[in-house]
C-alpha cells in the first residue's frame, strides 16, 4: 500500500509540474525545430505595425489583423501606426522609432530592402512550422527574386486585381450591349464609340484610359532595368501600347480621359467604363452604402495585342519583420494568425482577395459583402494579374517621364516616336542624376 500510496504521490507531482508549463509567462511549445519542440516565451508583448502606402483603415486593422491575432495568441497585441507625411524608410530608421512589422505594397520592397529593413522570415517559418506553400505561388516567387538563397523578405496578406468596371444606365441609355468577358482593348473601343454621346448639357466619356504604365504592365517590362540601371522606354512594345492609350483618348468626349477617373465614374455618374484597381470597388460600396444611386457591375479586364486575358501587373499588400526587433518569434505568430485559413476566408468573403492558393478563397469572393450581391465577380479571374516585376530603387523615375509625355500624345501636343524618345532621355538623366552618376 506504501509503494502504490508513493507511485500516486509521484504521479500527481508529475501532472502538477506539467500542468504550471502552460502558465502565463513561461515558454510553450509552439512549433519544432530539426525535430524538436520550440519553446515561445508567452509573456505579454506589443507589436507595432505601421501601415505605409497602402489603404488600412482603423476598422479593417482591428478586423482583419489585431483580433485575429489576439484571438489566437492572447498575449499578443498589435498596435497600428499611420506613416506620418513625408515617410521615408530613411526618416523612420534615423528616428529610432521603427515598428515592429511594416504593411505596405509590393513595390515599396526596393526601399526596404535597400535601408536594410527587413528580415528574412525563412528560418522563423521553419521554425514555427508555418507552411509557405499554401500562398498563391506567383507572391511568394515574386518576393522570393528580392532574396538570395530562398530568403524571404515578406509575408503575402492579400492579393490586388483589376477589372473593367461599366455603368449600366448609360449602356442601357444608349441601347448599347453591356461589356462581354475577356475582351481586346480595340473592343473595348468600339463599345466606346458608341457610347461617345452628348446628351442635353451632358457630354459622357465613354472609356477612360486610366494611366499610361497601367495600361502597358501586362507586356511585361520595366522602364529601369534593376540589374543594370539601364533605362529601356523607347521601344517597340511601348510603342504599341502608346497607340492602343492614342485610340482610347481620341475618343469623342474622351478630353483628358486618363489617369484617375474614379469621381466621374462614381460620383458624377458620366463615364461608361473605368480600367480600375480593386480600390474603385470600395470606393463604389461606400457610396452606394452613403445612397448613391449608381447602377454598376463589373467584367474583365480588357486584353493587350500580345498579353490577351492579362489584366495589370498584380500588388501584394504584405508584411515586413523589422530586422532588429526584439519579437522575432511573436511577429511570425503573428503574421501566422493573420494568414490562417479562416482570416483568409473571411477577408475574401468581405471583398479582399486573400494571398491563399486555394481555389475556394475566390470562389467566396464578395459573398458577404450586400452591395455585391448580383455582381459579375467571377468574370474578374477569367484574365491572369501580370506578374509583379523586380523593380530598381529608380523605377518609378522611368514611370514619371511615360506618363508625363501620354499625356501630351493624348493632347496632339506630341507624336508617339518623339513621345518615347523624350521620355528615354527624361528618364536617363533622373536616374543618372539619382544614382550619383
Amino acid at each position: 500500500m506504501k509503494k502504490k500510496s508513493m507511485w500516486i504521490l509521484c504521479l500527481l507531482m508529475v501532472v502538477s509540474l506539467l500542468a504550471g508549463c502552460g502558465e502565463k509567462g513561461t515558454p510553450a511549445a509552439t512549433g519544432k525545430e530539426d525535430g524538436n519542440p520550440v519553446a515561445i516565451d508567452e509573456k505579454p508583448v506589443t507589436l507595432k505595425l505601421m501601415q505605409f502606402s497602402t489603404p488600412l483603415t482603423d476598422e479593417d486593422f482591428k478586423i482583419q489583423i489585431a483580433d485575429p491575432v489576439k484571438k489566437k495568441y492572447p498575449n499578443i497585441t498589435v498596435e497600428l501606426i499611420h506613416a506620418p507625411s513625408g515617410f521615408t524608410p530613411e526618416k523612420m530608421l534615423a528616428s529610432g522609432d521603427v515598428p515592429d512589422i511594416m504593411f505596405t505594397g509590393s513595390r515599396q520592397i526596393p526601399k526596404f530592402i535597400d535601408v536594410q529593413f527587413p528580415l528574412d522570415i525563412t528560418p522563423l517559418a521553419k521554425k514555427l512550422n508555418v507552411d509557405t506553400g499554401v500562398f498563391d505561388p506567383m507572391a511568394i516567387d515574386f518576393i522570393k527574386q528580392y532574396g538570395n538563397n530562398g530568403a524571404l523578405f515578406a509575408f503575402p496578406f492579400s492579393l490586388g486585381w483589376s477589372a473593367l468596371y461599366y455603368n449600366k444606365d448609360i449602356f442601357d441609355k444608349f441601347g448599347v450591349p453591356y461589356p462581354a468577358d475577356s475582351m481586346t482593348w480595340d473592343q473595348a473601343i468600339e463599345l466606346g464609340q458608341k457610347l461617345a454621346r452628348t446628351d442635353g448639357s451632358v457630354t459622357y466619356t465613354p472609356l477612360n484610359a486610366g494611366s499610361f504604365t497601367d495600361l502597358a504592365s501586362p507586356l511585361q517590362i520595366v522602364t529601369v532595368n534593376p540589374a543594370t540601371l539601364k533605362v529601356d522606354i523607347d521601344n517597340d512594345r511601348y510603342r504599341k501600347a502608346m497607340e492602343v492609350f492614342k485610340k482610347i483618348t481620341g475618343l469623342p468626349g474622351n478630353k483628358n480621359s486618363f489617369g484617375n477617373g474614379q469621381n466621374k465614374f462614381y460620383k458624377d455618374k458620366t463615364m461608361a467604363m473605368e480600367p480600375d484597381f480593386n480600390g474603385l470597388m470600395d470606393l463604389i460600396i461606400e457610396s452606394v452604402k452613403g445612397g448613391n444611386s449608381l447602377n454598376w457591375d463589373v467584367t474583365t479586364y480588357p486584353g493587350l495585342e500580345g498579353a490577351p486575358n492579362r489584366s495589370k501587373e498584380q500588388i501584394i499588400q504584405l508584411f515586413m519583420v523589422y530586422s532588429k526587433t526584439k519579437y522575432p518569434d511573436q511577429a511570425m505568430q503573428a503574421l501566422n494568425a493573420i494568414t490562417s485559413d479562416e482570416n483568409q476566408l473571411n477577408i475574401s468573403r468581405n471583398g479582399k482577395l486573400a494571398a491563399l492558393k486555394d481555389p475556394k478563397y475566390k470562389q467566396n469572393f464578395g459573398a458577404d459583402v450586400p452591395e455585391l450581391k448580383g455582381k459579375h465577380l467571377q468574370s474578374i479571374f477569367k484574365s491572369t494579374p501580370s506578374p509583379a516585376q523586380v523593380i530598381s530603387l529608380y523605377e518609378n523615375s522611368g514611370r514619371d517621364s511615360l506618363n508625363a509625355v501620354a499625356k501630351q500624345v493624348a493632347s496632339g501636343q506630341m507624336d508617339i516616336n518623339t513621345a518615347l524618345r523624350t521620355a528615354q532621355q527624361d528618364a536617363e538623366k533622373k536616374v543618372a542624376d539619382a544614382a550619383g552618376k
